[in-house]
């Protein structure tokens, strides 16, 4: 009786708590429930069936509860169930055609008998609809029937329904099916369709391109319309460049800017031809042919004019004519608030401070949204600090402040402080700082903006008392907490405030000292809000432990840390975060038994077996550390969670410490070719690594030979055997042997003249013949087949251009 009584009294208990939780359901809304929803179905799928009920009830055009119910339903092969929940959600939810696409897809899957009567009764009863077509042939396409997914799209197309779902899902489908003509038919018909928006046209003919299409006229007609509609330089230069960098994917870049070049009654009357030609021409790497347009170009339109000035600006010697060009552009656009912006930044980069300041003041920063709006403060505070104006750096950082966050101010604070390195000019500008805080509207309230400012200067004026007291007051006034923003300056905090008594002896961890109790104070404040906001971060108990040592206090520290591992003793985490707090903060010898406990825990994490190593390295145990990095690299189970150049900076640093540093690159290179790594990227770095070690012993030779050893390793990886074929050349140069290293750079060159390494390697060869052959002739010859190899990287082309014209009149 008792233990039926028992179960009764549960069953009330259980029906009560149920019907407490439905009557709190009553007070939240859809958006609420629908999150609550999502984790009872990751966790408590029952619930979740009995919220979808309650919401389907009180929400019957959501569609949350149909989808959790649905799901839950299939997962537990309850098809009746689960197929009375989607025909429920087509009949309730408005926007039901993602429910048409889930139940055939149902069907398809579990019912396959009822798929073809689910399609006909849809042909039926839907026709209706606006998007009937569409969904038809997407339901089709559920059941993989692409040919008759294809008729009903044309059906719908010849009809009139161009909408841009149906022509893209058409073009793919048709693409797919290999009726390629057809498709660019299609998609051409809307491209040269007036009614078509310039984003659309842009995103069909990118479309299109992708689809391998060969007419490159054609494709110049579409961008000349593109360029027509949009009208402005930024957008429709980012429009021709997506075209021009699939053009070149499909190695027709060439081609089109052929095809405009050679039709010059077009070049005369359309300014975005023209415009089109000097984009092209930059993208094949023909900029001097670019130039050369632009530089005859004597019109008025603004998108070939900024063209122009770039250009010119980017070309050595072309500065005077490039200011003469962004003058008249910015004559002809007094309101563009971007090309004033650029002009100003034009004479700013060529420290004409004066002149872009005066332009920077005809600027409504109003006008001008995210990175221009950015770019207008920068050049602004840049131009006051060159000029020494600092009343004005003040107040134009103040309204920087006003509409940027912190972490662009942090940005903002180089463009003050690099134009300023003297003492009596950080002394002026805190004097202007000082003046603009004194005044009665700004005492009303605290200013945050001055707050960092008055930071910087401090601690460019080494006066780390006020840095504190101000980065006190600073982080007191932030609204919201950001340990991104709290955490450099604890850190600052400690390194000011806790000194090294005295230095270690061999294998033991150095004694910390008070130097600064009010900075320890100040990092002890902020470490405590860090750990309140963010418990699990381990550095935070690892600084903590830094202070108390240092106040010789670390009993309680190291109490409150090991407190960590309480109900969590045999979590391998747990057991690591608590070791590396331990190892981190100078108690190595007490972390390696938590790091043993973890590794035992979980041996498959590499991480433990590294961080145990650093801490045997701590404790002078560096043939056993050298042990553990070796097996945690060469643990085929390893998540790769270690950077092996990391790995072998830790090894080496161990033999060092053992008096072996001669040894250490040969001793690392023969566990190397031991151990069971497979070529990936980092491996490479690993060799390339080893090679730094020799050659920082200038032991040149066996770089090479590691060198070589890659090429073999890397033979299959194009970039990687260039590059290791670039070093051992530039081995033979560090011996002096120039002529070898000559050799050996143009042959790469030849071999692979497509290649930006291989090309560098002719620029190396050039600049060997002239300055340590001191061959001027043979300099020239190989920078004139630099140009000849239509080189990728453009400033190498300006370059090699300029010493050709130096050469040149050198030898004449």
């Amino acid at each position: 009786m008792q233990k039926v009584f028992s179960i009764f009294i549960f069953f009330i208990l259980a029906l009560s708590a149920f019907a407490s939780e439905t009557n709190n359901w009553d007070q939240l809304d859809s958006k609420t429930l629908s999150l609550r929803l999502e984790e009872f179905q990751k966790n408590a799928p029952d619930k979740a069936l009995s919220l979808a009920d309650y919401m389907m009830k009180r929400f019957p055009d959501a569609e949350a509860p149909y989808n959790a119910a649905a799901s839950i339903y299939t997962i537990r092969r309850e098809k009746d169930k689960a197929e009375e929940i989607y025909l429920a959600a087509i009949k309730n939810v408005p926007v039901n055609d993602g429910f048409y696409l889930r139940l055939a897809n149902f069907y398809n899957r579990l019912q396959p008998e009822k798929f073809a009567p689910m399609i006909e009764a849809f042909r039926q009863s839907q026709r209706q609809r606006k998007d009937y077509s569409f969904l038809l042939a997407r339901l089709y396409l559920v059941g993989g029937k692409e040919v008759e997914a294809i008729g009903i799209l044309r059906e719908a197309y010849d009809q009139g329904d161009k909408s841009p779902a149906l022509i893209k899902i058409l073009f793919n489908l048709l693409m797919k099916q290999g009726n390629l003509a057809e498709a660019q038919s299609i998609m051409i018909s809307r491209l040269t369709s007036p009614d078509v928006s310039p984003e659309l046209r842009l995103e069909f003919m990118n479309i299109l391109l992708d689809s391998d299409y060969g007419d490159v006229r054609q494709v110049a007609q579409i961008l000349d319309s593109v360029i027509s509609l949009i009208q402005s330089y930024p957008q429709a230069k980012k429009a021709v460049n997506e075209a021009l960098h699939l053009l070149e994917q499909k190695k027709r870049a060439k081609a089109f800017a052929d095809a405009i070049e050679n039709d010059p009654a077009k070049l005369k009357t359309s300014d975005n031809y023209f415009w089109m030609l000097t984009l092209a021409l930059q993208k094949v790497g023909e900029n001097r042919n670019a130039l050369s347009y632009l530089k005859n170009y004597e019109g008025k339109n603004s998108m070939i004019l900024e063209e122009k000035a770039r250009l010119l600006s980017q070309t050595d010697g072309e500065t005077t004519a490039a200011l003469s060009v962004w003058r008249e552009l910015g004559s002809l656009n007094p309101n563009d608030s971007r090309i004033q912006l650029t002009i100003a930044q034009f004479m700013n980069l060529n420290e004409m401070n004066e002149e872009s300041q005066k332009i920077l003041e005809k600027v409504n920063p109003d006008d001008l949204k995210d990175q221009l709006l950015f770019l207008y403060f920068a050049i602004n505070l840049d131009n006051l600090a060159r000029l020494q104006r600092f009343s004005e750096v003040v107040s134009i950082w103040q309204e920087t402040g006003r509409r940027c966050d912190t972490a662009r101010l942090m940005v903002f604070k180089d463009a003050i402080f690099r134009n300023l390195p003297e003492t009596n000019q950080h002394k002026s500008l805190m004097e202007a700082l000082n003046q603009k805080m004194a005044q009665p509207a700004e005492q009303k309230t605290t200013d945050t903006s001055f707050l960092l400012l008055k930071i910087f200067l401090s601690e460019e004026l080494r006066d780390f008392d006020l840095y504190f007291l101000t980065a006190d007051k600073f982080l007191s006034s932030q609204q919201q907490f950001d340990a991104d923003l709290i955490y450099p300056f604890v850190r600052k905090a400690i390194g000011r405030g806790v000194q090294i008594a005295s230095p270690p002896e061999e294998n033991e961890e150095p004694e910390y000292a008070v130097g600064s109790e009010p900075y320890i104070a100040f990092a002890e404040k902020y470490l405590e809000q860090l750990i309140q906001k963010q418990p699990q971060i381990p550095d935070y108990y690892r600084d903590l432990l830094f202070i108390a040592r240092a106040r010789k206090n670390d009993a309680p520290a190291l109490e409150r840390v090991k407190k960590l591992l309480k109900g969590k003793e045999t979590d391998p985490e747990a057991n690591h975060q608590l070791a590396y707090i331990l190892s981190q903060s100078g108690y190595a010898s007490m972390a390696l038994p938590y790091y043993e406990k973890a590794i035992a825990l979980a041996p498959e994490r590499v991480k433990y077996r590294i961080n145990y190593a650093g801490g045997l390295t701590r404790m002078g145990q560096y043939e056993r550390a050298i042990q553990i990095y070796k097996e945690a690299v060469a643990d085929p189970s390893s998540a790769r969670e270690w950077d092996i150049t990391f790995i072998i900076d830790q090894i080496n640093g161990c033999y060092e410490k053992m008096g072996k540093r001669d040894e250490a690159p040969t001793l690392i290179e023969k566990w190397m070719d031991s151990a069971p790594l497979k070529a990936s990227d980092s491996i490479y770095d690993a060799w390339y690594h080893i090679a730094e070690l020799y050659i920082a012993q200038n032991k040149f030779d066996n770089a090479s030979k590691v060198f070589k050893k890659m090429q073999g390793i890397f033979a299959a990886d194009r970039i990687r055997l260039i590059d290791s074929l670039y070093n051992q050349g530039d081995m033979e140069r560090r011996k002096g042997n120039f002529k070898e290293a000559l050799k050996q750079w143009r042959e790469l060159a030849e071999k692979y003249p497509d290649d930006a390494g291989a090309q560098n390697a002719l620029m190396s060869a050039a600049y060997l013949a002239e300055n340590d052959l001191k061959d001027s002739a043979l300099s020239l010859t190989l920078y004139k087949r630099f140009l000849e190899m239509k080189p990728l990287d453009a400033d190498n082309v300006r370059h090699a251009e300029e010493k050709i014209k130096q050469l040149g009149e050198k030898n004449h």
